[in-house]
């Protein structure tokens, strides 16, 4: 992949984590985030 350099802005991302509990423990953790805005924050996506 290729490096992005650093511009000192700042960018939020929106996500959520799911998770699957068992006799008192996680088991099983998804995460999910908006990475089209993500793009979009930092330049490369429309």
């Amino acid at each position: 992949g290729k490096s992005i350099a650093p511009k000192g802005k700042h960018f939020t991302v929106s996500m959520v984590t799911v998770g699957h509990w068992k006799n008192g423990t996680m088991d099983h953790e998804w995460l999910f985030w908006d990475n089209q805005s993500f793009m979009k924050q930092i330049g490369l996506a429309q």
